[in-house]
């Protein structure tokens, strides 16, 4: 998620999409005007960090209980 700034800055995400990250393929989705994928694909990313952060989170409080 971090490096948007410094693939969109470099390549653009090219040569041939070999440095293409999830934030420029949002970006270019958004740029294109193709709107309905630029939605799908922000709220794919949002529910994919949604589950990590709950994973996360109930394996922290296991650990707490245990010490």
């Amino acid at each position: 998620l971090k490096v948007f700034e410094q693939v969109y800055i470099l390549t653009n995400g090219g040569p041939g999409n070999r440095t293409q990250v999830v934030g420029t393929w949002i970006y270019k989705m958004f740029g294109y005007g193709n709107w309905g994928m630029g939605n799908a694909l922000n709220i794919l990313l949002t529910l994919i960090i949604a589950v990590i952060v709950i994973l996360s989170l109930s394996i922290l409080r296991q650990k707490e209980v245990e010490l």
